[in-house]
């Protein structure tokens, strides 16, 4: 498989990110670095991976800021953690320098990166940042931002694969995703004023994103909800907002990064730009037929294939939607709910008609509407139970938990399965709660009249569980032909 080189293109003073679309070569050496100093390792990393919330630090008396060095700034960012920052070095990092030990490795961590930039052909871009991480003892880890641009760089040539980036198309494409990184960067470190005109333009996006949410259900703009953009902008364009701080720094951040991320996802200002969320950029997904779980499908009234549909439409190209994903979560968490009182009262009502049976046939019927229920009741409870939470999670979150439910040989349909078997088992209860009913009335009244009445009941029955299993599709139906029907008078 190709692989991606990200390298440095240095064109006048301008620095942007260039992806060459080659082989990479097998013999290339991998981070570390070629030439480290002996006591000081530096790799290269992004700032996606930064663990800074992940990091459980034991406090010291050491953790203090007393004691900069000279030519250092502390900054606090607005939710506690301290960074430093030295202007003439350009070098951001939240390594604590005041330990002496810290400061020399991350002096000998510059000598690497002023070593490569030295080997660089091109002069560097004129506003740029070094970020430092001190991972471990005598282990770093780096990256460069162009201010001008936007944008992430290194100052080595690297594969794509060696940074943990995911696969790109062209360089427009990979553009994105570095300016994703860059903002994220201004969130985690926001001690630089941005310029207003970002501001705007954020505006502008999301007024153009809500105006989209209103009248286009399945728009990429940017995956807002309406609520969501109301409330950015109310943010954006209160008149406080106007006022650079370190508070509007990091909302602006945070949103451009968003943005990045969703217009890298949807191949934005590219000929194949996913338009709308049902569009399939990386082909159909390959899925091979089993009949066991066709067979299951069937039983269970085909409501699996449904749901398996539902599923793929909320994960195309293995992207997923907040907003889709929680009207889908809540959807099923009420109709489990809704299960589980079915199920229950389905329960009740064959405990106390069972008794009354005196044949196999309506004792078989009892004990079969009795099973199908209380299977119904546990495997809805189970599923209330696991899937608690579903509705409150993050696009990432709703991204990981689909992939963990997608079978790699048979897509969704066995996570289908078992997610509408509540409600077709529930279906099997009424119907087979009917044939008691009747076997009952059969039993106990010998008449012609009887007989039919018992006929059009069990008819009337299974009739009323299709359409309650099958209403969305039905609805649909009738509202396809009154639109031919308009079509037609027109």
């Amino acid at each position: 498989m190709d692989t991606y080189a990200v390298s440095l293109s240095l064109t006048g003073n301008a620095c942007s990110e260039t992806i060459l679309l080659s082989q990479a070569d097998p013999q290339q050496p991998h981070n570390p670095l070629d030439t480290p100093p002996p006591d000081v390792v530096l790799y290269a990393t992004t700032p996606e991976t930064n663990p800074r919330y992940d990091v459980n630090t034991t406090i010291s008396s050491s953790s203090t800021n007393d004691g900069l060095p000279e030519g250092w700034f502390a900054y606090t960012h607005p939710e506690g953690l301290v960074f430093y920052v030295n202007t003439v070095l350009k070098v951001v990092t939240d390594a604590l320098i005041t330990d002496v030990t810290v400061l020399r490795e991350l002096g000998e961590a510059l000598e690497i990166i002023g070593e490569l930039k030295d080997e660089l052909k091109d002069p560097l871009p004129n506003d740029y940042e070094i970020y430092l991480r001190r991972c471990t003892p005598e282990n770093w880890q780096y990256y460069m931002v162009d201010h001008d641009t936007c944008t992430e760089f290194w100052a080595q040539d690297l594969t794509a694969d060696q940074l943990d980036l995911p696969h790109a198309v062209s360089v427009n494409h990979m553009g994105h995703l570095l300016g994703c990184h860059y903002w994220m960067h201004q969130e985690y470190f926001p001690h630089r004023p941005i310029p207003d005109h970002l501001r705007l333009e954020l505006i502008q996006i999301i007024r153009y994103s809500l105006s989209d949410q209103l009248t286009a259900a399945d728009g990429t703009l940017v995956g807002w909800s309406v609520s969501d953009c109301n409330q950015f902008l109310r943010l954006l364009s209160d008149e406080s907002s106007r006022c650079d701080n370190v508070y509007i720094r990091c909302i602006i951040a945070r949103l451009w990064s968003n943005i990045e991320r969703h217009r890298y996802d949807h191949y934005f200002g590219l000929p194949c730009a996913r338009l709308s969320r049902d569009q399939r950029r990386l082909g159909e997904p390959h899925r091979q037929e089993n009949k066991v779980l066709k067979a299951f499908s069937i039983l269970l009234f085909r409501l699996p294939e449904r749901l398996e549909g539902e599923l793929d439409g909320l994960f195309v190209d293995r992207v997923v939607y907040v907003i889709h994903w929680e009207k889908f979560a809540s959807g099923m968490t009420e109709k489990w709910k809704h299960t589980t009182w079915m199920a229950f009262a389905l329960l009740i009502a064959n405990a106390g008609l069972i008794s009354y049976s005196r044949t196999y046939s309506s004792m078989n019927c009892g004990l079969g509407s009795l099973g199908t229920s209380s299977c119904a009741l546990f495997i809805s409870q189970a599923l209330l139970y696991k899937n608690e939470g579903m509705t409150e999670i993050t696009a990432n979150e709703a991204a990981n938990y689909l992939g963990m439910l997608e079978h790699p040989l048979y897509g969704f349909l066995p996570a289908a399965v078992i997610a509408s078997a509540p409600n077709a088992l529930i279906a099997w209860s009424i119907i087979l709660l009917t044939t008691e009913v009747c076997s009952l009335i059969l039993e106990h009244i010998e008449s012609k009249v009887a007989l039919i009445i018992v006929v059009a009941v069990i008819i009337g029955s299974c009739v009323a569980v299709v359409i309650s299993l099958h209403r969305n599709a039905i609805l649909s139906m009738c509202r396809e032909a009154q639109r031919d029907d308009v079509a037609a008078v027109v």
